[in-house]
Parts: structure tokens; sequence; C-alpha cells
């Protein structure tokens, strides 16, 4: 067979196909438009599920490319009392603190001054009555306890209480600021050799206090306020 034979051969193979099959236009063309429009609807599914996904495992691209999920809230511990022991020297420390919400502590960001014996800084704190009336408890007359935290670990234990307690009394809102003392003397498991003092710069700091109300009778309820970390600047 030449190749002019082959050639005709096919041209009569093409012309027959295409005579032989009748395209009905009227069923065709609503098909098409059909198939169009599950095709445009899948995608659009598609693309809000994967949305969806994306929102839902939500990361963070760190230099370098890698990928990590965003940081967990650390959930809020509530004091108790004896609660100021679990702040044990060299321990790691970093969650919000909270306490009896009749007291709330608050401390704006300041600088603390050294005394001149370098066993304490004084800073002021301010404690606020929340329950909108009159609040009396017992308690010593002493400031609230104080723990010194860096990067996240204790450095220097709260200053000890020798005095007497007293009465309390609060007003309906009432905010008092007190001058509060924090231990700047490196506690024994974080002691840098050569230093007892902790250097200057930032730290963070939690505030605990225990007071007491009377019950019925001569039973005591324990109300510990707390409240931190508040960042203090030590010079």
């Amino acid at each position: 067979m030449s190749s002019g034979d082959l050639k005709n051969l096919l041209q009569d193979l093409a012309t027959e196909g295409s005579t032989g099959v009748e395209l009905d236009e009227q069923q065709l063309v609503p098909r098409i438009r059909t198939r169009r429009r599950r095709r445009a609807g899948l995608v659009a599914a598609v693309s809000a599920s994967t949305a969806v996904m994306l929102a839902a495992g939500a990361f963070v691209v760190l230099p370098g490319g890698e990928r990590e999920q965003p940081p967990v809230a650390t959930p809020t511990v509530t004091a108790t009392a004896g609660w100021i022991n679990a702040f044990s020297c060299g321990g790691t420390f970093s969650a919000p603190l909270t306490g009896d919400p009749s007291l709330r502590f608050d401390v704006k960001p300041q600088e603390a001054t050294r005394d001149a014996q370098g066993i304490a800084a004084m800073f002021a704190l301010q404690m606020t009555n929340t329950t909108g009336k009159p609040l009396e408890l017992f308690g010593t007359p002493n400031a609230p306890r104080v723990v010194v935290v860096k990067d996240g670990v204790v450095v220097a234990e709260p200053l000890g209480e020798t005095l007497p307690g007293h009465h309390w009394k609060f007003g309906p809102g009432q905010t008092v600021t007190l001058q509060v003392a924090m231990a700047i003397r490196r506690c024994e498991r974080t002691a840098v050799p050569g230093s007892t003092q902790l250097e200057p710069g930032n730290y963070q700091i939690y505030a605990t206090k225990t007071f007491s109300h009377s019950g019925d009778g001569s039973s005591r309820t324990d109300v510990v306020v707390a409240g931190g970390p508040w960042t203090i600047q030590l010079k």
C-alpha cells in the first residue's frame, strides 16, 4: 500500500466517523452547562473547607520556614492558705496568680529602691476592696509577702513577718497604698559565686497576704489575697 492509498483510507475513516454519530444540540448543551455548575460548586466547597481547616490549625511561620503552633494561654493559679510554700528557691513559676476576689492587688511598673543595708528594695503596691461593702479582716500589719522571679526561676524568697496581727478595715471600694519590701539577696540555690545581691535589671514579682475574718463562734476563715506577675526594675 502506497502512502497515497494510506492517506485516502484515513480520510475516508474520518469522514465516516463524523457522519455516523448524530449530535443532539438540544440535549448536549444543557448537559455541558450542568457539569460546569457541578464543577464550580465542588471547587467552592473544597475552597471553603480548606479555609476552615487553615483557621482551625493556624500556625506561626518562624524565620527559616519552620512552623510552630500558636502558644496556649497559661492557666491562672489560685493561691490558698499555705500556698506561698510553692515558691521554693530555685523553683520555676511563671503563671498568673490570683487569690480571694474580695481584695485585689495592683502594682504599676516602677523602680525598686535598695535600702542602705542591701537586704531589701522598696516599691508601692495598691490593695483594693472589690466587694462594694465594708470589709473587716484580721492579719499582720506588714505589707504582702513578695517572691522575686527572674526568667521564670525564683531567685529571692519573701522576707519574714514578725509583728503581731491587728484589724484591717476597708470601706466599700477603698484602695490603700502600701510600701512593700522585696528581698534582693539571692536565695541559696540560685546564689552566684561572689554575688549575694540581685543584679540591676527587670524582675517579675508575686505578692501574697493571708487574712482571716471571724465566722460563727470562734472559728476563722482564711482570706488569701494574691497577684502577679508584675515587672519591677531593680536599680
